[in-house]
């Protein structure tokens, strides 16, 4: 603590002997040694709250860094998600525009996202509009010749290409 070797605690005792005497001596070094270690279990309590205080600070500060990356991701997330709405907003009045979807139709959650249709497709592929045709009398039959039916594939290839 003070640096002190065993030459100068040495000097120290046979001046405190000198001064004090061989009677009081004993009396004297024990009431030192009591304070010594009282100082001392003082300073380790001291050093002990200090430690504990920095770390709490450590705490706190890794803490806040914590929630400021928390706040940032949600922040991201948030944003993600205004720019997901937005552009799926954006296909969807695209493809009304395209005569595809009917006018504002919404999900029975409330979401308000369009809701699926049978007519929906997937690739936004539609189907065709019915074609209005002749009314038909009752008891003829449709003319065969107007609904050809496809060529079979040729049956040397098996529907592969010939190398």
């Amino acid at each position: 603590m003070f640096d002190s070797g065993f030459s100068e605690l040495m000097l120290i005792m046979i001046v405190a002997l000198v001064v004090v005497g061989p009677e009081r001596l004993p009396g004297l070094v024990r009431k030192i040694g009591y304070w010594v270690g009282r100082f001392r279990r003082y300073a380790t309590t001291v050093r002990a709250e200090i430690e504990r205080e920095l770390n709490a600070d450590e705490l706190r500060s890794m803490l806040s860094r914590q929630e400021d990356e928390i706040r940032e991701l949600r922040d991201m997330l948030q944003d993600t998600r205004e720019q997901m709405r937005g552009e799926v907003d954006d296909i969807a009045e695209n493809v009304r525009q395209a005569g595809a979807l009917p006018a504002e139709p919404t999900r029975a959650d409330g979401e308000g996202a369009p809701a699926k249709t049978p007519d929906d497709h997937p690739h936004g592929a539609s189907r065709p509009e019915p074609v209005a045709s002749a009314p038909v009398e009752p008891g003829t039959q449709p003319n065969p010749a107007a609904h050809p039916e496809p060529a079979p594939a040729d049956k040397t290839t098996h529907g592969r290409k010939s190398e």
